[in-house]
């Protein structure tokens, strides 16, 4: 990013196959965002739905996480952390919200009441990256300078495991496989790195990128990842193999986010380019891209259910769009 980070997502090639995509509209009504949030002054560089999709949580450069209503697009809270706040996550159940900042600390508030919890210190530098595992109570974050590493956190103790140490460079995102056994993490070393959840075990080194890797996910179910890179390409990667399962070119300019659908093949990325691009990640095909963002855009989220996307950037406002029935 500009000042500078970002954040990203994966399946198996048989599990690709068995799921179906939405029907993506071509009416150019479609592509325009259904809700604009205003609220933000500075960079938004994170979203979140909860678990029901009626709520959206954003991160932004202006030391403020916001919590908005999607049935009346209004703000409901606004959360202030001592530092560019650069991700944001709900727990699986939406009982809980994690934000991570620049002030080096992850803070735990109410998902439903927005009220303080408890806040989580031990990275020694910026915390650019955060993700819930699936069953929800563990919190895994990435560290950026002066750190550097990945982090497990109980959230019953507010303790860390040791640390995963292997990155040499910040590292810009960070997710959990969908049986929660597999963390991957991403940096600005050019890699993504694999790693067992119990043991802290590194399983692969992921090369391939030529420059910063910002996001990374899982897709819903299997073993393929997504990542993000400042070399404009999305690379998807079959973590149980260690080997490439394509390359996405399209965007022109550095890719800053990438977020898998819950329901089915499609992936949603977004870039400096000002787009947000949508991928069948089946066939590796461009399928949509949504334009209206006034800058470059870094953060990018799905519902739940498939229905809706969130994206987030340099202009300051929040788009959501309606990708229509799945």
């Amino acid at each position: 990013m500009r000042t500078s980070v970002l954040l990203v997502v994966a399946v198996s090639a048989a599990g690709l196959a068995s799921l179906a995509l939405p029907a993506l509209s071509q009416d150019p009504a479609a592509q325009k965002p259904v809700k604009t949030l205003n609220g933000h002054k500075k960079n938004v560089y994170s979203l979140a739905f909860d678990a029901t999709g009626k709520m959206l949580a954003s991160a932004a450069a202006d030391d403020t996480v916001r919590t908005w209503s999607l049935e009346t697009g209004k703000q409901i809270a606004m959360l202030k952390h001592d530092g560019p706040a650069y991700c944001v996550a709900y727990s699986p159940d939406g009982s809980t919200l994690a934000t991570a900042s620049g002030d080096k600390k992850v803070r735990l508030w109410d998902g439903k009441s927005d009220k303080a919890g408890s806040t989580l210190i031990g990275h020694t530098g910026p915390v650019y990256s955060l993700a819930f595992s699936p069953a929800g109570g563990t919190l895994a974050t990435g560290g950026g300078e002066d750190d550097f590493t990945c982090k497990i956190w109980n959230l019953k103790t507010g303790e860390p495991e040791p640390p995963f140490k292997g990155h040499r460079r910040p590292v810009y995102g960070i997710a959990f496989s969908a049986d929660g056994t597999t963390l991957a993490s991403s940096s600005s070393d050019k890699t993504v790195r694999v790693w067992e959840v119990k043991t802290g075990t590194a399983l692969q080194v992921l090369e391939g990128h030529g420059n910063h890797v910002y996001r990374c996910a899982f897709a819903p179910r299997g073993s393929i990842l997504a990542s993000a890179s400042q070399d404009r390409s999305v690379r998807l990667w079959n973590v149980a193999t260690g080997k490439s399962a394509g390359v996405l070119k399209g965007h022109n300019d550095q890719v800053y986010g990438a977020a898998f659908c819950p329901k089915n093949n499609l992936l949603a990325t977004t870039s400096d380019d000002r787009t947000v691009r949508l991928w069948d990640t089946k066939t590796n095909e461009l399928k949509r891209t949504l334009t209206g963002h006034d800058g470059p855009v870094f953060a990018v989220a799905i519902s739940p259910d498939g229905r809706f996307l969130a994206s987030g950037g340099g202009d300051r406002t929040i788009r959501v769009w309606d990708l229509g029935e799945n």
